[in-house]
């Protein structure tokens, strides 16, 4: 995304959702150095209940809670992926056969150099499932981390969850 129309959004929305996926935390850090690898931190996920929400609290929030909804998750995942130096975006999409916007993180897999889909939640089992060449669709509102924000055009209509 081109840093003009990246300010343009974050000015419009009144809010700059770099900032939910917190890698700098403190407290993320320090988890994130505890668990020391991808594996580990996905296997700490599993720990967080599944509880819904109506709004995307920071990822400080959601461990201190060690509940959350979909996005929820997903931003504390990112955030400790993050921490410990991986690649990892906050994915929120349309999916097919999904009646409801569900998140995940997009996570790239170093170790065989691709990008892979990672469900913390568990919500939309399949995304973890696909096999070579198999498709879903998907229709993807934004992509986010600390650093960068993807917008597919739809990201006004959801931006209402991102509260300071």
């Amino acid at each position: 995304m081109q840093r003009g129309v990246e300010l343009s959004l974050i000015l419009s929305l009144n809010v700059d959702i770099r900032n939910w996926v917190t890698p700098f935390e403190p407290e993320i850090q320090q988890l994130a150095a505890e668990l020391g690898s991808p594996q580990r931190i996905f296997e700490f996920m599993q720990q967080v209940a599944y509880v819904e929400g109506t709004y995307l609290p920071k990822p400080l929030t959601v461990l201190q809670k060690m509940s959350g909804d979909c996005d929820e998750q997903a931003v504390l995942l990112a955030s400790l992926l993050r921490a410990i130096g991986e690649d990892a975006y906050v994915r929120i999409a349309q999916v097919e056969n999904y009646p409801v916007l569900h998140a995940w993180v997009v996570w790239y897999d170093g170790a065989y150099r691709v990008w892979r889909n990672l469900d913390p939640s568990g919500t939309v089992f399949f995304l973890h499932d696909l096999g070579y060449g198999e498709e879903i669709a998907i229709m993807p509102i934004v992509d986010f981390n600390d650093r960068k924000v993807f917008d597919y055009g739809q990201l006004e209509k959801i931006s209402s969850i991102f509260r300071e």
